[in-house]
């Protein structure tokens, strides 16, 4: 988390030193563009990726349509082994995977625009819609007394020193849920390709999910149905300018 904080602070700062240099010549192909990017992210409860289009609707505006997927985990999660048996890694307390979706729509503002292939664009964007949380039960592989391998939920294990590790990713498909929800999100990227065809750029920001219930996600301990998200993203795609003859 500190580690995170300290990247966006620095996402944040340092890409305004790189503004200062070089001479003012504004791109004229700026006030057409198109923009689709990937991004891939990681966040203080996961990671994931992602993907915009930013359509223009004028010099400084371009409406946004986003779509994300990414890995909601719980602070307290901690991988660990059993020496006993020396298993597999696995998740102590962990009673769901959750892997969730995003679906939105928003606005991108342009507040610096590229002033010359030393410089750097400056973009805001917001983004809220809908989303969705998909949980799969974890199941634990264990030898209770007796010898016998068994599939249990944590829940179920009524010694710790019991578990040998994970079981398949596969079990417990049919037993998943869903749970709806909405966000929204406000971020800053720094977009310092030196190719006016393609972005490549660094975004950082927060994203607040509020799901219709709590996420099971560990056992013995408080489980939420709010986020508070810190992000950080590399961004790449293409900018898409009517200008150019060769552009789809």
């Amino acid at each position: 988390m500190k580690l995170l904080f300290f990247l966006l602070i620095a996402t944040f700062c340092c890409p305004f030193y790189i503004l200062a240099q070089g001479e003012i010549e504004e791109d004229p192909n700026s006030f057409f563009n198109h923009e689709s990017s990937w991004g891939l992210y990681l966040t203080s409860t996961g990671y994931g990726i992602n993907y915009h289009f930013a359509k223009r609707l004028n010099a400084t505006k371009r409406k946004l349509i986003t779509g994300e997927i990414f890995v909601v985990k719980h602070p307290k999660e901690v991988a660990m082994t059993n020496p006993i048996y020396g298993g597999g890694r696995y998740i102590f307390g962990k009673t769901n995977f959750c892997l969730a979706f995003r679906g939105g729509l928003g606005k991108q503002i342009v507040l610096f625009s590229k002033q010359d292939k030393g410089s750097v664009a400056v973009k805001y964007a917001y983004s809220y819609g809908g989303s969705v949380a998909f949980l799969k039960p974890v199941y634990y592989e264990v030898e209770p007394p007796g010898g016998v391998i068994e599939d249990k939920l944590f829940r179920e294990i009524r010694n710790d020193q019991w578990i040998i590790g994970r079981s398949s990713a596969f079990k417990g498909f049919s037993e998943s849920s869903f749970v709806p929800g909405v966000f929204v999100k406000g971020s800053v990227s720094f977009e310092y390709s030196t190719n006016n065809r393609y972005v490549s750029a660094i975004e950082g920001g927060v994203i607040i999910d509020a799901y219709m219930k709590e996420l099971d996600l560990m056992a013995e301990t408080d489980n939420s149905q709010f986020f508070f998200t810190l992000f950080i993203a590399y961004r790449f795609g293409k900018i898409i300018n009517d200008n150019y003859e060769d552009e789809i």
